[in-house]
């Protein structure tokens, strides 16, 4: 859906959402005092860990004005205890983790544009932080045609998006046909999907941002040399692309891969549009 085709009207700010996330800690303070609301918003943003899309979005310049409300029921969503295929680990014998302990939610706000003006805004706020031959937050692509095709795609309007922290279990050296099929299999929980290009680029860059840490990363002595990629819808020559093997100190590698192997498995979203 795209951003001229969105009813907005409805749309609240950023600030209200996080606090609705916060609640009830930060309900009856706003409720007494609406003028609090920007700087318990700041405390919420410093504290609370459904916060890390507003504090990202603010560090790089590009949080909007107003975003499509979460579900009403989204503290549910993210209370609910894990499948099998999320995490088939559990906190203690008789207590699962929650969604929310093994995803992360984040606000993918149409003003982040495309994928090449996204990597060219990210890349140039890396610069700050980063020596410039060691900056993370840009894509490499295995295929020039990849940018090509994929590069200047229109973003769509404001979403949020509710992704897994790592490929699902089981999913690695598996087919495309039944990675799908595991994504698939979440459905009664919601409309779990794979992901597309832009949705994991924007995922796993602003996890360096707002953490320092590395998703689907590069193979290294202390995870036993083990690469990770995760498969995304699009494709090139036929072939699914594959985004991962990612290092602080390189970058983000877009390849394709169409053959099985113990590397590449695949991660799952949801996504909440406004509408």
């Amino acid at each position: 859906m795209t951003a001229t085709t969105v009813n907005k009207q409805h749309w609240i700010t950023p600030e209200m959402q996080l606090l609705q996330l916060a609640r009830p800690i930060s309900e009856g303070v706003v409720a007494a005092v609406p003028q609090l609301i920007p700087p318990v918003a700041d405390l919420v943003a410093q504290y609370a860990i459904r916060a890390d899309w507003y504090t990202v979005l603010r560090q790089i310049g590009l949080l909007p004005k107003f975003v499509p409300p979460l579900p009403i029921d989204i503290s549910t969503i993210l209370q609910s205890p894990c499948p099998p295929a999320i995490c088939n680990e559990k906190k203690s014998k008789e207590t699962a983790y929650t969604l929310e302990e093994k995803c992360t939610l984040i606000l993918v706000p149409e003003e982040l544009g495309t994928i090449d003006a996204l990597e060219a805004h990210l890349k140039g706020y890396g610069k700050t932080y980063y020596p410039a031959h060691n900056n993370p937050l840009r894509l490499q692509y295995s295929l020039d045609e990849t940018r090509q095709v994929y590069g200047n795609v229109q973003a769509n309007s404001t979403y949020w998006m509710f992704y897994t922290n790592y490929v699902l279990a089981g999913s690695r050296n598996q087919s495309w046909k039944a990675q799908n099929a595991l994504v698939q299999s979440l459905h009664p929980l919601g409309n779990w999907q794979v992901p597309d290009l832009r949705d994991m680029i924007v995922a796993i860059l602003f996890e360096v941002i707002v953490t320092g840490n590395s998703l689907y990363q590069k193979g290294h002595a202390r995870n036993g040399c083990f690469d990770t990629y995760t498969r995304v819808k699009q494709t090139i020559f036929g072939q699914p692309l594959i985004v991962g093997n990612f290092s602080l100190k390189t970058c983000l590698s877009v390849a394709s891969r169409d053959l099985p192997d113990i590397y590449t498995g695949v991660t799952a979203l949801l996504k909440f549009l406004g509408t």
